[in-house]
């Protein structure tokens, strides 16, 4: 009963497919989207007297829920917002994409609403995730989505404000607890970082689906935005001093991309636009992470350094000129954004699977992994000074990598991996014989 509301947006998704393609009218189609959300909406209202949160589990206990008045009200605001979207976009969207653009977004409803109602990071960043694919799916179909960022505030503002006062009244923001300044700031870098987090999925501003960009959809942004606002008031550990520097560090990376997208108007930039954003989203990511698993081993050491040494890494691969670019240039950009977008078997991968399942049990295997997997980043050993060499346009040094060079940098990586993966046991070993 309590997963009432999923069950009713899917239902929707598959019923307004079905109408669309077989009257291809946006009035009907309309109809249908407007009755299936109103639907939900009327469900999470039922769902409002709860005065204890009741816990459900999915999928034998990976995906967990739980139903709040608090979520069920952020619930609430997020389907105001796709019904208002519905209205605006389905009338405008093309004979043949309608049925396929609908669909989409009572999809990207479902994962939203999801994402609210989820009880831990994990089912939290699964369901997330959905939002923006589905939502760049809608993008791409209708090519008409233009706007300023002037609009999404129309959409953000109304959203962020209702989240906030229901978490600082009712007790359940983390910041709740701080003085007056210090819940301000607290507030106020949690609102920034909400704005621009969550599309690290998508390398940067090129996917055109920002405020910023050709293309954008105020629905994305404003969605992604309130959903992103109430997961971080709802996680991260903004009391313990390790998580309020990572949100600080992601929030310095996201104030930098913000400023360089509007600074910069060359493609070749993308490469950096993504970096910062991904920085950003990987701080949150850890510290969320470390708000249910006390991380005493440094693993989130290790996943900051992976992400840091493979998007260096990157933009130097990209700074090659077009006349030097051969194939070893391009394996490197390619290995690079294999290992930054945390694609398996990189760094990242593992990193993240150790993290969030770390949650749930011992997952030992996962840090193991993670530690050998580590290896992947000794190619830039090879990389770095080909890159500064090209970037001096000497071909010749570039074609020979000088052992001073390669010697350094080796021992280095070799000492930062054995020292991540002996360094548990020494703790325990000094803590044991009282040293």
């Amino acid at each position: 009963m309590l997963l009432y509301p999923f069950w009713v947006l899917l239902l929707g998704a598959v019923s307004v497919f079905a109408v669309a393609r077989y009257t291809r009218r946006s009035g009907t189609t309309l109809f249908v989207c407007l009755l299936f959300l109103v639907n939900a909406m009327s469900v999470l209202v039922a769902f409002a007297r709860f005065t204890e949160p009741a816990s459900v589990a999915l999928l034998k206990g990976l995906l967990l829920f739980e139903v709040s008045r608090l979520s069920v009200l952020a619930s609430f605001v997020v389907l105001v917002i796709f019904g208002v979207g519905a209205i605006i976009y389905v009338p405008l969207m093309q004979e043949g994409n309608i049925a396929q653009g609908s669909t989409s977004l009572l999809l990207a409803a479902f994962c939203a609403v999801g994402s609210v109602l989820s009880k831990d990071p994990l089912s939290f960043a699964i369901l997330l995730g959905g939002v923006p694919l589905l939502v760049f799916v809608l993008g791409r179909l209708e090519k008409g989505f233009s706007g300023s960022p002037q609009v999404y505030l129309l959409y953000f503002i109304p959203s962020v404000m209702l989240i906030l006062f229901a978490a600082v009244a009712r007790g359940t923001a983390p910041v709740s607890g701080l003085g007056p300044i210090s819940k301000g700031a607290a507030l106020l870098l949690s609102v920034i970082l909400a704005a621009y987090l969550l599309f690290w999925p998508f390398g940067g501003p090129s996917i055109r689906l920002l405020p910023f960009g050709r293309n954008a959809a105020p629905l994305a942004v404003s969605v992604i935005a309130a959903v992103a606002f109430f997961g971080l008031v709802k996680f991260l550990p903004l009391s313990t001093m390790l998580g309020l520097a990572m949100v600080s560090l992601g929030a310095v990376s996201a104030i930098a991309w913000t400023i360089m997208c509007y600074r910069s108007k060359a493609p070749v930039s993308t490469a950096q636009h993504g970096y910062f954003a991904q920085t950003s989203a990987v701080c949150v990511m850890i510290a969320c992470a470390l708000s249910a698993k006390a991380d005493s081993s440094g693993e989130w050491f290790l996943i900051l350094s992976n992400h840091l040494i493979a998007g260096f890494g990157m933009l130097l691969s990209a700074s090659w000129g077009e006349e030097r670019r051969g194939r070893y240039l391009h394996v490197a950009a390619i290995f690079f954004a294999f290992c930054f977008l945390g694609l398996p078997p990189s760094p990242g991968f593992f990193g993240r699977l150790h993290l969030f399942l770390g949650s749930f049990g011992d997952h030992t295997l996962f840090g193991y992994l993670l530690r050998l997997s580590f290896l992947v980043n000794l190619f830039l050993v090879y990389c770095l000074p080909k890159s500064l060499a090209a970037a001096s346009r000497d071909a010749e040094t570039a074609s020979k990598t000088p052992w001073w060079v390669v010697c350094p940098l080796g021992v280095l990586a070799a000492a930062l991996l054995l020292s991540m993966l002996f360094l548990p046991h020494l703790r325990a070993y000094l803590a044991a014989s009282g040293l």
